[in-house]
């Protein structure tokens, strides 16, 4: 006849760890925005897969209406606003945010400047 311990195990059985990575499932949507300050001629970019992208296009952009090409880009962001505020005097400013609005303001206060 067989004989069967019936001493409860004092070490519990460790539970099976199934490890699965944590998809980042925010893609990246880069955008810039390119200012000629010779001509005010502006260009604009969003949705590109990464920076450089996304200020190759403005700055092309830009280009398109401005003789001189001496368009820069003024500011680029990922997953977030960027904004452009102009002044009557030539004066530029820009700036990145969470939210439009807060690009908004923060761009016209650094155009004031």
């Amino acid at each position: 006849e067989p004989s069967f311990d019936s001493t409860p195990s004092l070490m519990p059985t460790p539970p099976t760890i199934i490890e699965t990575p944590i998809a980042n499932t925010v893609k990246p949507s880069f955008g810039a925005i390119a200012r000629s300050p010779s001509t005010r001629s502006k260009g604009y970019s969003w949705n590109y897969s990464n920076q450089e992208s996304a200020e190759a296009r403005a700055i092309s952009e830009c280009e398109q209406a401005n003789e001189p090409e001496d368009c820069q880009v003024l500011v680029w962001a990922n997953n977030s606003c960027i904004s452009l505020a102009e002044g009557s005097n030539g004066a530029a400013g820009s700036a990145r945010a969470n939210k439009p609005e807060m690009a908004e303001v923060a761009a016209k206060n650094v155009c004031q400047k």
